[in-house]
């Protein structure tokens, strides 16, 4: 089958892409319904070819249109460009030969590239949304990356559009991008490994990643390049995992210079070696470069490492590897720069080398291998980390800050408390980076991560601050509305608009809540459920709009209750203070309540009565004092406004306590401390921490005494009182200090070398007399602490082992706060070693005897050399003394062997090893010499001899120089057998004979070759690369099984030791993805050579099905296949991957049937198998498309409000009206549907819709496109009508002036629902109209509920009911007239002579209306030119109510209260003689007031038997003064009477009066009532 063109097969993606330019992508709504079903779809019998669209063969060599690059501006950030929706330009034909471009630039510049498109590698491009061959570039035969995915694979035109620039790119960037090549691909040889640096590189420059974390924040480049070609996650993987690795050094080195571990290699003189192991993950040993130096070598193998010296390293040799080059890379960036130039190099000019030091020393510096600890810096500074909340500079706890020295590399990493603070000690002066690399819980990374500091003598201590936003979130601020004060205890909620997400809080001390991870792009509603105590609910609904990583504040205030309101605050502070207690009394006596301030330091009081009150505070908040005569307050409280009153109290003096060193002023723990009033026994004891401080809260204001009882460990106590004065609001300090106890050091070393000695025993005698007895550590140290001053014996009472005993005694003086040292020195004993060895070989020989004796007295024993052919003899053991001469004779040897019988004097010396030698000859030697084929000695190898009749003489092993010695046989022949050699060398298994004689040494030579070695490469048949994994075995030429073996990571299998011969090497164990290669491959193997065999693997062929929207063109995962041979034998069934690919590898050639089985929701199956043809080494890739189904949505809605209405029941009709099926509306008003074809039309027809609204029965009509959602909404009205109520009179009325039947205003009337909800209120108008507003259907109930006026009301319920739209329904409502009439009778005297008593008696009065009377009043002006009122008896009355009397004078025309509070069942006399009255005042009008009174009912006489609630009493008299006879010429006037008290007959009251003598007319008439009511 012929290769389709990648050209035409470009251009109809991009023509698809362009046909979408203006259509929406698809979107699938909540709650869609899939009306597709897989079960209708019919199997297809036969299966479709094949073809060219669909299938594509990707094999190499073929080149794809050239890019071109041209210079456009720079700018700093590059945006994520459109799809190309325009038609795709013309391509030029391309000369597989031009693989050469000179790409010309308007200024000029030329650039010499060469582009090599890899047809075997396609991938997504994420921007211009098309597939496209991978492609490598070169300049200058370099290997070039891409800088700006704009570009790449871009195929016309000049300008690229690209705007980037190496230099606008930001620090963190060139950093990264250079360490990215450093591990990336350096050349085109492995492309996955190139796409895998590639897709770095694009997604540092186009903020895919987080610089500080290298997490992925988005995954469309790496999905459309990497998911593709899954054989290049691996080497992205890997390449980043070495960039956040970058600064990791092995485990056995340091980072910095002067922490650089030493090691000790083990050795004697010529040959040193030492094998470290690197156990840190973070880091391969293979990426550090080690050089030598001074004689030191090493030989690295993965992350082993073998070191060998020359010689004896005299003192410590500074080491140190570098991983990453000195300068830039081999790799280069491309794109269109500012200045014309078109390629600029992207890595820094450093990329950065990490160092790794390590000291080495043949000297004894501990076990092998381990290091020894570094010597501590000689000064150290100290860095300070502040962490902070944006917004709020609130502490924020466990920020992970990593401190970096800009030369010495990291320091380490600090976390921040919970008061957001971090420090560190760092051992160097100079700059030192701080960058944050986890921020706190719920916050984003600081916008500067990286912040620089600098310490240094004059500036020991830097200090930095970083600042955090909360991540996306809502915080809730509750605040006083009239101080914006934050209040706590408000419970709020937040509901998700369009959404079902419900949270609720309560605010804290801060008036805060915060609700954290929110969705991003959303909008919430916020109302506060319940009020902080004393405070109006604000039912106000907030609403706030979330964005990504963004935190939004919303403020609801509240308003304080009316009432009395107690407010309890720090003094110092402001701070609200909860807990404190108060008494509120009325200023009458009377006790209100007692009262708790809240956490909002408030005590709201309501419904107070107006008055005056007394506030007392009779406890404070805990840890606080009374305000003193400040804690009683007096308010006056009114009924239009709150009082508030505010409490200020102080808290109560604190007492904090520092404990230092004297001389340093370090801080103390551990210093118990009491504090006790002055004058009191009671006191408290505290230990201070680890700050050297203790602080004590709560005390009371005075004077203080602070004494410390027991001194932190090694210091001498102070006992020393200290006064302090607390006072209330302060905190008080008192700073104690303590030296240091004596103390004392003693070393112990070598008389002679310095070296420290450890064992060493001394006394030590106290200035007490007491004993201590101490020992020396393995540094020779011996430390005492806590010691008395004064003077110390120290005395040795045990050396260490090997040296002489120093019984001298030192003293030594002690001195408060100072540590003494003494050195003290030691010799070694004397001692003797002896040694034996072959004259001839120079072999130790061991089991010969010695005798010695001290010369000239006794003897000290025999001895017999040990295996080294050595005695060894110390002082300690023979108790030898410095200067004993000791005389030494041979007393036996081995057999074969002459005895050296000459004896040999030595002489003792202190501090000094003496070493004596004696040889032994053998007798008639036989040397048995051993050598490999250079002629070097080998030692270790195993000899048999036997005599020539085959008598055994035994086995004999060589030594150091290759030799081995048979002595003290009897002349003959002999024969050699070598029976073991060394690992790596041939056995030379041939005896040989040799013929000993008489007084002559014989000798005889073995040579032994080094083994031979086999070498298998593995490697892939196509690109030659190595393959891991692959398995063989290998058999001699005659079948014998040598062993099996498996390439590692290089391809490599080795077989060693092996002897020269013929060998099969077969495979049985391919590696994964390679087809087995099962020829066996036939090899030689030379003695001392390596031979090498390569076999290469064909890799196994893949078929790779490749899923994609059919409109959009983007991938589609979840999709299953089945893919089976055309025998109908199953291979498998597959889904596809986040990239909507399926990578089958491992298959054979042949064909296979591809077929959907089953699709993603909304999208249509594509039913149609497909042949498809497997190719050996090839990639075969297939493509199917889905179409996504439209989607239908309708929304229901109220017509009016606009709201959703659930539950309304729709039918759908296809396009020739017949019915899809009957679907209802969701809770937000929704039907959602999908799984019906595009390119068609349906209707939406309502059946049934909610009550009370109208159903809207007309067909709605939809077109449905693929991939499309298709949107409508359809709106209900609301069935509405009105009731109209026409009020008339249902008689005439004067008063009102209308007639019967005339329309009355004003008339109210309530309508209610069936519910008994009141829904509206409604008032007649000047036509006597009241019309309701719309009511919706249902049944209603009105009643009138306040009448016009001088109207009765009409207090019959009525009914009605609303049943269709726009219906008004019509009532007419008759009221009738009030009808106020008055009865009241009068009786008494007509005329009185002048002083003569007289009384009026007012009976009979009634209220004869139709309606109650309101402010009824009986009011008689008295005839005061006749008469002077005395008393009033009232009488009773029968209507239960109290009632007043006033008066009126001549001098004032206000009415006066005369009584009050009176009532109509009590007779009551009253005097009318006023005290206070003026000369010549006088009472002129009499009123009862009696408020309202009710109606009688008419055409009754009034009585309390036949009428028990008439309006008024029976009767009231009046008492007026009797006039008296005139006297001859003149008037005389009667003096006032005390007020006669009668009690009224048949509950009638009077009035007594008196006539004025000083009238000239001889009778008083009375001339005045008036009975006045209100209507």
């Amino acid at each position: 089958m012929k290769r389709p063109s990648f050209r035409r097969i470009a251009a109809s993606i991009l023509a698809a892409v362009t046909l979408l330019a203006s259509s929406p992508a698809t979107v699938f709504a909540e709650d869609v319904l899939d009306l597709s079903d897989p079960g209708i779809i019919t199997e297809v019998d036969e299966v479709t070819d094949l073809t060219d669209e669909n299938v594509e063969f990707l094999p190499s060599g073929d080149e794809d249109d050239l890019p071109e690059i041209s210079e456009t501006p720079g700018q700093p950030e590059i945006p994520d460009p459109e799809p190309e929706m325009s038609e795709p330009e013309s391509q030029p034909e391309f000369d597989p030969e031009a693989r050469i471009l000179a790409a010309m630039l308007d200024t000029g510049a030329r650039e010499i590239q060469q582009i090599t498109t890899h047809w075997e590698y396609t991938y997504y491009h994420a921007f211009q949304q098309k597939e496209a061959p991978w492609a490598t570039a070169t300049i200058g035969g370099e290997l070039a990356y891409c800088i700006d995915m704009t570009n790449f694979h871009t195929n016309s035109g000049v300008n690229m559009g690209s705007s980037t620039t190496y230099p606008s790119l930001s620090a963190d960037q060139k950093y990264v991008l250079g360490h990215i090549m450093q591990y990336g691909a350096r050349d085109d040889s492995n492309i996955p490994y190139h796409m895998a640096t590639q897709v770095l590189i694009w997604e540092v420059v186009h903020g895919r990643v987080n610089l500080d974390t290298l997490e992925q924040t988005n995954s469309d480049i790496y999905d459309g390049v990497i998911g593709y070609n899954p054989s290049a996650a691996s080497y992205y993987t890997q390449i980043l995992e070495d960039v956040k690795a970058h600064e990791q050094v092995p485990s056995f080195m340091s980072s910095r210079e002067n922490t650089a571990p030493t090691h000790k290699i083990p050795g004697t003189d010529g040959s040193y070696k030492l094998d470290l192991t690197n156990e840190n993950s973070g880091c391969f040993l293979g990426n550090f470069h080690f050089n030598a130096t001074d004689g030191v070598s090493f030989n690295q193998v993965d992350n082993d490492l073998t070191i060998t010296a020359s010689g004896e390293l005299t003192s410590p040799v500074m080491i140190t590897a570098y991983k990453g080059a000195d300068g830039q890379t081999d790799s280069l960036l491309f794109w269109s720069s500012e200045d014309g130039a078109q390629q600029v190099r992207a890595t820094p000019l450093n990329t950065n080398p990490v160092p790794a030091y390590m000291q080495l020393t043949t000297e004894d510096s501990g076990e092998p291998g381990e290091p020894e600890e570094p010597e501590p810096p000689e000064e150290e500074y100290q860095i300070e980390i502040h962490k902070l909340e944006e917004g709020t500079e609130k502490p924020l706890a466990g920020a992970v800050f990593e401190v970096r020295h800009t030369e010495h590399g990291i320091v380490g990493n600090v976390t921040s408390d919970a008061d957001g603070f971090a420090s560190i000690k760092v051992p160097w002066a100079g700059s030192y980076i701080i960058t944050e690399i986890t921020p706190p819980e719920g916050h984003l990374l600081d916008e500067n991560p990286m912040k620089d500091v600098v310490v240094n003598t004059d500036n020991p201590v830097a200090s930095v601050t970083f600042v955090n936003k909360p991540y996306t979130g809502l915080r809730i601020l509750k605040v006083d509305a009239s101080n914006s004060r934050p209040l706590s205890g408000a419970v709020i909620a937040i509901d998700q608009i369009d959404g079902d997400i419900h949270l609720e809080g309560t605010t804290d001390e801060d008036g805060e809540v915060f609700f954290e991870q929110l969705p991003p792009n959303t909008s919430w509603e916020v109302t506060e459920l319940q009020a902080p105590a004393g405070y109006h609910l604000n039912e106000k609904v907030f609403t706030a709009e979330l964005k990504e990583n963004q935190v939004v504040t919303v403020t609801i205030p509240d308003k304080v209750k009316p009432g009395l309101i107690i407010r309890k605050v720090d003094a110092e502070t402001g701070e609200p203070l909860a807990g404190a207690v108060f008494t509120v009394t009325h200023s009458d006596g009377k006790l209100v309540g007692e009262y708790l301030s809240d956490a909002n330091g408030m005590v709201v009081i309501e419904n107070l009565p107006e008055g005056t009150y007394i506030i007392e505070e009779i406890q404070p908040p805990e840890g606080y004092l009374l305000d003193g005569e400040n804690s009683k307050k007096t308010v006056n409280l009114s009924f239009e406004n709150s009082q508030e009153v505010v409490f200020r109290d102080f808290a109560k003096p604190k007492l904090l306590i520092r404990k230092i060193d004297v001389d340093t002023g370090e801080p103390l723990e551990g210093a118990v401390i009491r504090v006790s009033r002055r004058g009191s026994s009671e006191y408290t004891e505290v230990t201070t921490g680890k700050d050297g401080t203790a602080l004590l809260k709560g005390l009371e204001e005075d004077w203080y005494q602070v004494q410390e009882i027991c001194s932190p460990e090694g210091y001498i106590l102070d006992s020393a009182v200290h006064d302090v004065e607390l006072i209330a609001g302060q905190t008080a300090t008192v700073v104690l200090t303590n030296s240091k106890e004596p103390g004392l050091t003693i070393k112990k070393v070598d008389a002679e070398t310095g070296d420290p000695l450890p064992g060493a025993v001394f006394r030590v005698t106290m200035p007490n007399g007491s004993i201590k007895d101490v020992t020396t550590d393995e540094n020779g140290i011996a430390h005492l602490i806590d010691l008395e001053s004064g003077e110390i014996i120290v005395k040795e009472i045990r050396a260490p082992e090997g040296y002489l005993l120093d019984e001298t005694e030192h003293h030594v003086r002690l001195e408060s706060g100072k540590t003494a040292e003494i050195t003290l020195k030691n010799s070694k004993e004397p001692s003797l070693t002896i040694q034996k060895i072959d004259s001839v070989t120079k072999q130790p020989m061991a089991g010969v005897k010695f005798s010695i004796t001290v010369k000239n007295g006794k003897p000290l024993g025999e001895f017999l050399t040990d295996e080294n052919g050595e005695i060894h003899l110390s002082g300690l053991e023979c108790d030898l003394e410095a200067g004993t001469i000791l005389v030494i004779k041979e007393v036996s040897t081995l057999d074969g062997y002459l005895l050296d019988e000459a004896e040999k004097e030595v002489l003792l010396e202190a501090d000094k090893a003496t070493v004596v030698q004696f040889e032994n000859q053998p007798l008639n030697p036989l040397l048995i010499k051993k050598v490999d084929q250079n002629g070097r000695p080998l030692a270790g190898v195993k000899f048999r001899v036997k005599r020539a009749d085959g008598q055994y003489v035994g086995e004999y092993v060589t030594g150091i120089s290759g030799l081995a010695t048979v002595a003290g046989q009897q002349p003959g022949f002999f024969i050699v057998e070598e029976i073991k050699t060394l690992p790596g060398y041939i056995l030379d298994s041939t005896p040989k004979t040799v013929e000993l004689r008489i007084d002559k040494t014989a000798e005889v030579e073995f040579i032994n070759h080094k083994a031979g070695s086999l070498l298998i490469k593995k490697v892939n048949s196509v690109d030659g690369s190595a393959l891991a994994g692959a398995t063989f075995k290998v058999t001699t030429a005659e079948g014998t099984l040598i062993g099996e073996v498996t390439s590692n990571q290089n391809g490599y299998a080795t077989l060693d030791n092996l002897e020269p011969g013929t060998y099969i090497v077969s495979e049985i164990k391919g590696p994964d993805g390679f087809i087995l290669d099962n020829t066996p491959h036939m090899v030689v193997v030379k003695k001392n050579e390596t031979a090498t065999v390569e076999i290469a693997n064909t890799p196994m062929s893949t078929l790779e099905i490749r899923k994609v929207d059919s409109v959009t063109g983007k991938p589609l995962s979840g999709i299953t296949f089945e893919v089976e041979k055309l025998s109908g034998e199953r291979i498998g069934t597959f889904v596809t991957d986040a990239a909507g690919r399926i990578v089958i590898p491992d298959l054979t050639p042949q064909w296979v049937v591809v077929k959907e089985t089953k699709t993603r929701p909304g999208y249509k199956l594509d039913p149609d198998p497909i042949n498809v043809e497997i190719k050996s080494g090839k990639t075969t890739v297939v493509k199917f498309q889905n179409q996504p189904y439209p989607v239908l949505d309708l929304l229901k809605v109220d017509a009016e409000t606009g709201k959703p209405m659930e539950g309304v029941q729709f039918r759908l009709l296809d396009s020739q009206k017949r019915e899809i099926g009957v679907f209802t509306t969701n809770r937000n008003g929704r039907i959602t549907l999908t799984g019906l074809d595009g390119g068609t039309t349906v209707y939406w027809q309502e059946v049934e819709t909610l009550e009370g609204y109208e159903l809207d029965e007309s067909l709605h009509k939809v077109s449905l496109q693929w991939g499309k959602t298709s949107k409508i909404t359809i709106e209900n009205e609301k069935i509405y009508g009105r009731l109209e109520i026409l009020k008339v009179a249902a008689d005439g009325s004067a008063l009102a002036k209308v007639d019967a039947g005339d329309s009355l205003a004003g008339a109210v009337f309530e309508i209610y629902n069936q519910k008994g909800k009141l829904v509206d209120r409604i008032t007649t108008d000047e036509n006597g109209k009241a019309v309701t507003k719309k009511l919706p259907i249902g049944e209603y109930t009105g009643k009138e509920v306040t009448a016009p006026k001088f109207f009765l009301l009409n207090d019959q319920t009525f009914s009605f009911k609303i049943k269709k739209q726009d219906q008004t329904i019509k009532v007419t409502i008759k009221d009738d007239s009030k009808k106020p009439e008055v009865e009241i009778e009068k009786r008494g005297n007509v005329e009185a002579m002048p002083g003569q008593e007289m009384s009026y008696t007012l009976s009979n009065i009634r209220n004869n209306s139709n309606c109650s009377l309101d402010n009824f009043y009986i009011e008689d002006i008295l005839p005061t030119d006749a008469v002077r009122i005395a008393e009033i008896h009232t009488g009773t009355f029968n209507e239960i109510l109290n009632y007043r009397i006033t008066y009126r004078t001549n001098m004032s025309s206000n009415y006066r209260v005369l009584a009050d509070n009176l009532s109509t069942q009590v007779n009551h006399d009253i005097s009318c003689a006023i005290p206070g009255l003026a000369a010549n005042e006088y009472i002129i009008a009499i009123r009862f007031e009696f408020g309202t009174v009710q109606e009688t009912i008419l055409g009754k006489e009034p009585s309390a038997e036949s009428y028990p609630d008439p309006a008024f009493p029976h009767g009231t008299g009046w008492q007026e003064a009797q006039a008296e006879p005139e006297c001859a010429g003149h008037r005389r006037f009667r003096r006032w009477q005390k007020p006669i008290l009668r009690r009224p007959q048949h509950h009638a009251g009077k009035l007594l009066f008196r006539a004025d003598r000083s009238q000239r007319r001889n009778s008083a008439e009375n001339r005045g009532f008036a009975g006045k009511t209100g209507l």
